[in-house]
């Protein structure tokens, strides 16, 4: 009797826990995590292409007395493109910031001018190849978009100037020695990740490299030296590959549909770039100039070898536009702007050893420009109009 009463009063409980085992789950589904933000941290190989001028003052002296005997300041000019490799480690500390060491290499063909007025001597050189060794520290204006600065030591060569008569071009047999020089260089950039592990960058650097003093011979003559001082600006563009700590996995080739997926389909992402839109800015600029002389009354070359003068200086600029995006990828647009500048520089007649500065104090440019977007929010672009 008492074992049917203990089974009678456990039947309701048993009947109580199947039925709430066999009720529907009404609980709602996890909170959505995002992914956490892409770290900044690790080593990472760099490659780019760009171009870059060079302006170089310069004063003729006595080899031996280094006096000036032509004292006049003039600045001679070259320009040419450029291909960078480099490697690097960058830790990102605060949230937002990232700090890193760099070096890299520049194979470059910047070719202009040493001209030497007395006797009518000028020669071809090349800035050929330079490295730089330096540190970065950049804010992360986005997780995966970095602005930064750079500073660092760097070191170039110069190529020998064989010494034309500037007249007719003519060989004088007269040389100036190839250099190496030591110097500095302080740059800006931004990157941005379009894959995981792989990054686009763009970058200005400037670079200064002392005065020294290059004396034209041939044989076991010696004639005048020049004191030669050159700056150099460049800019690239380029691909990051940062493959993290050793041990790591490194991040695969990203497919080629990564960044062309979407090319000619209309446009849908977040990122819209058809609009109006106006700019400003400030920077840092060189012009250089091919230069011969000749005869005010008869119009032919009196000095006819080809010579490339130089400038450099600060300059601004403010204009407006309009872009429309055509597709995901595809962004045209036509723009117009206005430079106040003050870049200097000299203009010389050898004949009869003159010199004088110029300044370009400003320009205007308008024209259209037809970009690719690499990601939502970078566009290379190429431009081209009238000045």
């Amino acid at each position: 009797m008492k074992k049917m009463i203990l089974a009678a009063a456990l039947l309701p409980l048993l009947s109580t826990a199947v039925f709430a085992a066999d009720l529907p789950n009404i609980k709602g589904p996890p909170a959505y995590a995002p992914p956490p933000p892409p770290s900044w941290t690790g080593f990472y190989l760099n490659a780019g292409v760009g171009y870059g001028e060079w302006s170089g003052s310069e004063k003729i002296v006595d080899p031996f007395t280094q006096q000036c005997t032509n004292c006049v300041n003039q600045i001679q000019g070259g320009r040419g493109f450029l291909g960078r490799v480099g490697a690097g480690f960058d830790y990102q500390f605060a949230d937002r910031f990232v700090g890193g060491v760099f070096g890299d290499g520049t194979y470059s063909g910047m070719r202009g001018t040493l001209q030497d007025g007395d006797p009518y001597y000028s020669g071809s050189t090349n800035e050929n190849w330079s490295w730089a060794a330096g540190a970065r520290l950049g804010w992360l204006v986005a997780p995966k978009l970095l602005a930064y600065g750079n500073a660092g030591f760097t070191q170039t060569h110069f190529t020998s100037a064989a010494m034309q008569d500037s007249h007719d071009g003519s060989y004088t047999g007269f040389s100036t020695p190839g250099f190496t020089a030591n110097g500095w260089f302080v740059g800006a950039g931004f990157e941005e990740m379009f894959a995981p592990g792989w990054f686009w960058r763009t970058e200005y650097r400037f670079a200064d490299y002392g005065a020294r003093t290059l004396v034209e011979t041939s044989g076991n003559s010696v004639g005048n030296g020049i004191r030669f001082r050159p700056t150099v600006q460049t800019v690239t563009s380029g691909i990051v590959y940062k493959f993290g700590w050793p041990g790591m996995v490194p991040p695969g080739i990203p497919p080629v549909a990564t960044l062309f997926s979407g090319f000619g389909s209309a446009e849908t992402s977040a990122s819209n770039w058809t609009g109006l839109y106006a700019d400003a800015g400030i920077g840092y600029g060189m012009w250089s100039a091919n230069t011969t002389i000749l005869d005010s009354a008869t119009g032919f070359c009196d000095l006819c070898n080809n010579q490339r003068q130089g400038g450099r200086g600060v300059a601004g600029t403010i204009g407006v536009g309009y872009d429309y995006q055509l597709t995901s990828k595809i962004v045209a647009g036509v723009f117009g702007d206005f430079d106040p500048t003050g870049i200097k520089g000299t203009i010389q007649d050898q004949n009869p050893i003159t010199a004088g500065n110029i300044n370009e104090n400003w320009s205007w440019a308008a024209g259209a420009r037809l970009g690719w977007l690499v990601t939502p929010r970078i566009l290379t672009y190429t431009e081209a109009g009238f000045t």
